[in-house]
């Protein structure tokens, strides 16, 4: 496994990235909201998305960058090195979520029994539409964001390109993602960055997903 320095990606000419720490998650946790409004986390409230981020910031399998301009954050990005890897994690911090969840939980209490049956479903049925998972270990982006002003700056790109170095360091042979299907996805992005479509999915509001891979290969990330 990879320790923290290992993660650390070269710094940008129109910008830097570096590993995300704690004291970023109140701006990161803010930037996740607006970016990412009808994500589950953000029905949790703030002190939910910070406690959810913080999953990846501590996680031995797990990776968070952000991208500045400066002293100012300017962009994220958070995902996984081993999804079997990062369960027990996710499990042995379940009850602080649940606690930071607090009334919000109750009040989401049908949405949660159909991300449930959603789940529960997929496991006995098997996944529609999607490829078989390659083999060797999974690396997924979970999610990744550039704030409007810095679109086209390079920063997203060397925040995609630190996840791949990450996640290939690692030990993952393959990286996994998914994105909103449509204008409001990033499909275009990931095909240029070398990544190909994989299969489909819908989420639990039923908007369609487009799921892609990338070969990490076996001596870095994939070019």
């Amino acid at each position: 496994m990879s320790e923290k320095s290992d993660r650390t990606p070269p710094r940008l000419v129109r910008g830097s990235v570096r590993p995300m720490t704690r004291g970023d998650l109140g701006v990161v946790a803010r930037m996740h909201a607006e970016h990412f409004p009808r994500n589950v986390a953000v029905r949790f409230g703030r002190a939910f998305v910070r406690e959810y981020l913080r999953l990846f910031v501590d996680g031995s399998c797990a990776v968070a960058f952000v991208a500045t301009r400066g002293d100012e954050i300017r962009g994220y990005l958070v995902g996984v090195t081993s999804t079997a890897g990062h369960r027990p994690h996710v499990r042995a911090r379940t009850p602080r979520l649940v606690i930071t969840a607090g009334p919000r939980l109750l009040l989401n209490l049908l949405f949660l029994a159909r991300v449930l049956k959603r789940k529960v479903g997929h496991r006995l049925q098997g996944p529609s539409g999607v490829a078989t998972p390659p083999p060797g270990p999974i690396a997924v982006l979970s999610h990744v964001a550039v704030s409007s002003e810095c679109r086209q700056s390079g920063l997203g790109s060397a925040l995609v390109m630190a996840f791949e170095t990450a996640a290939a360091r690692s030990g993952a042979r393959t990286a996994a993602l998914a994105t909103v299907d449509g204008e409001d996805g990033a499909g275009e992005f990931y095909v240029d960055h070398g990544w190909r479509l994989a299969g489909c999915g819908v989420t639990v509001d039923q908007r369609r997903l487009q799921l892609y891979e990338k070969s990490l290969g076996t001596g870095g990330a994939g070019r």
